[in-house]
């Protein structure tokens, strides 16, 4: 199991970070200072600072180990290992995302998503107002899909509209795939993604809009909203998959 193995690198790391300050190789205020915050608080990731890119996050087995429990507690819903599509993927493409067309809808993991975080969203019922870009392919059924671990939307699509993307066939998260990582991401890191810009989907509102999400720092919350589809706008980014 994935936990066990990084329990094994984490006693081997601590037990060499100990030698390190016997030998006099590290400050041992500084360590010392280190250990503190991860002793305090249990997002001491996002406080020291580290880029969640730098994280590893194992292999496609690894995060799914990780997933099967985080979608039975928040979303009620279980699934086989063995049943996830997963694509290839290029390496830096390294965040699995595992949804399912017909019982992973925005509904329900609004609900999910709400047991731990506040959230506010434009519509009630987002299953009857949002559909998936008719352009952007998924599997059928349960299926993986690849993004950067990033907690920005990606820097690269920046100022390039919901039309824009879908013209080039970008292909891109879709609202329920976004809403996904916020659980994978917040369950892991105890953090928000998108705490400056906004990641522009690839779903459509029933008028004719873009979905966008992103979390609203004012009100601490996260919002799912919409945007017409010819806006350009350097803090509305989509994130780029591969599916």
């Amino acid at each position: 199991m994935s936990n066990d193995k990084d329990k094994l690198r984490a006693y081997a790391l601590i037990s060499r970070v100990s030698e390190f300050v016997r030998e006099g190789k590290r400050d041992p205020r500084q360590v010392a200072d280190v250990l503190q915050v991860i002793n305090d608080h249990s997002d001491f990731h996002a406080r020291l600072g580290l880029a969640p890119e730098l994280r590893d996050l194992g292999t496609a087995q690894d995060q799914i180990d990780r997933l099967a429990p985080l979608y039975r507690d928040a979303f009620g819903f279980e699934f086989r290992p063995e049943d996830v599509h997963i694509p290839d993927h290029p390496p830096e493409w390294n965040r699995l995302i595992v949804a399912h067309n017909e019982e992973l809808k925005l509904n329900r993991i609004v609900q999910g998503l709400k047991k731990s975080m506040d959230v506010w969203t434009y519509e009630e019922d987002l299953d009857s107002a949002v559909t998936r870009g008719s352009y952007l392919k998924r599997s059928v059924g349960l299926y993986g899909v690849w993004v950067r671990e990033r907690q920005e939307a990606d820097e690269e699509l920046a100022n390039r509209s919901a039309l824009d993307l879908e013209r080039d066939s970008v292909n891109i998260l879709t609202a329920e795939e976004r809403l996904l990582y916020e659980a994978i991401y917040h369950g892991e890191t105890g953090n928000h993604l998108d705490q400056k810009n906004w990641t522009l989907t690839g779903s459509r509102d029933s008028v004719g809009g873009a979905v966008d999400v992103g979390w609203y720092s004012e009100d601490r919350w996260v919002r799912v909203c919409w945007t017409i589809l010819e806006i350009r706008d350097g803090p509305l980014r989509a994130r780029e998959a591969v599916s």
